[in-house]
């Protein structure tokens, strides 16, 4: 491919599984593209193996959905074989191993000058590429960390810088050996409409909402976490809510509930949406599992966060980082939604720390300070 004379050429390495990783991949390109830069985001497990690409996609989704102690059973493994000699002969090596000609390939044909990967997954590949040679290390890669601790397997990763979501991850990465000049904190990105705001009858009234106190409950892109059964718990013990519902992706999960919300006058439950920001614009607290993307766009918003049914490995990490640094308080058995819901709504001293919570850590244009970094690169390679 001939290079133009435009910003320069991004190509990202995105995954399909978790949306959270596209979603950071089409922030960062969105704002880029703006700048008058060349992004290309490709699906890469898919296009280096169709059959591997949607099976790993489908397997991660099921096994979220509906059988998260497999899916524990899997981190235990992956933690276990992490800095082993056994870790290049797990599938992910193994298969970057196999599919190496092929994505070198296509990095020689696309020439991008910058190189962004957010998920470890083509990390793992392009570590495999540098280390045989088949990549050129003029060619800056960059890692998207999605949530805020250090996922398995990237401190074991050949590449030039790490964006992390908080400042605390410096530390961490410290401990794993990775050097401070290599991270880059600006935050996990998000789209610039999570960037503004609008008064809370306002979003409202354009929604066709009722104006009134009002939960926004979400389960990520692709509807996962106990929703179904919070939402019914929410429903019965606080009439006094307006409710709306987010159900992503799971269409399962949609019709079951609009079937229990046919005769509730405050409950409205929508599937996938593109203006997800207008209706955190409209709620006075969101209530989702521990999704890294998903918190993120809602402590962007400056909205109260309250968290359900962390999945195993990084979800859970996400948890104690929100509720150690009182950015989010969260339900279990013990303390159902309804309640802990009720009660932090009606403590206003609480909330008003978890506001100042949230003007001392969240990082704010992620996406446009990331995409300046990456501008910045570019122009210096072409000095060089």
């Amino acid at each position: 491919m001939k290079k133009t004379d435009s910003m320069g050429r991004v190509l990202f390495l995105s995954i399909t599984a978790g949306q959270g990783h596209n979603s950071a991949s089409k922030a960062v390109a969105g704002y880029l593209q703006e700048q008058g830069a060349e992004c290309k985001i490709l699906d890469t497990y898919t296009y280096l193996n169709k059959i591997i690409g949607k099976s790993y996609d489908k397997g991660y989704t099921v096994l979220a959905r509906y059988n998260p102690k497999s899916l524990e059973k899997l981190c235990a493994k992956n933690e276990k074989v992490n800095g082993t000699a056994a870790m290049k002969r797990y599938f992910p090596f193994v298969f970057a191993d196999l599919s190496k000609k092929k994505m070198s390939k296509y990095i020689e044909r696309y020439q991008p000058d910058v190189i962004v990967c957010p998920h470890v997954l083509t990390c793992i590949l392009i570590t495999q590429l540098r280390k045989d040679g088949l990549i050129s290390r003029d060619i800056p890669c960059l890692g998207i960390i999605t949530d805020y601790t250090l996922h398995i397997f990237w401190e074991n990763m050949d590449i030039d810088y790490f964006v992390t979501g908080a400042d605390f991850m410096t530390v961490d990465f410290a401990r794993k050996g990775i050097p401070a000049e290599k991270i880059l904190p600006f935050g996990i990105p998000v789209q610039g409409k999570f960037e503004q705001h609008m008064e809370k009858s306002e979003a409202r009234k354009k929604l066709a909402l009722k104006d009134m106190e009002t939960i926004l409950v979400l389960s990520g892109g692709m509807g996962m976490g106990k929703m179904a059964a919070a939402v019914k718990e929410l429903v019965e013990f606080c009439p006094q809510f307006q409710v709306v519902v987010v159900c992503g992706s799971n269409q399962t999960m949609e019709k079951k509930l609009k079937e229990f919300a046919a005769d509730k006058e405050n409950l409205l439950i929508l599937g996938y949406t593109t203006n997800i920001d207008e209706y955190m614009d409209a709620a006075d607290l969101v209530y989702t599992k521990p999704g890294g993307l998903t918190t993120t766009e809602a402590l962007t918003k400056d909205k109260p966060l309250m968290l359900m049914s962390p999945l195993p490995g990084v979800e859970e990490a996400n948890l104690a980082y929100f509720s150690n640094h009182s950015l989010a308080c969260f339900t279990n058995t013990y303390m159902p939604g309804s309640l802990a819901i009720e009660l932090l709504l009606a403590d206003k001293e609480r909330l008003e720390a978890m506001r100042i919570a949230r003007q001392k850590m969240v990082k704010h244009n992620s996406a446009k300070n990331l995409g300046d970094y990456i501008l910045n690169l570019i122009e210096e390679k072409r000095k060089g």
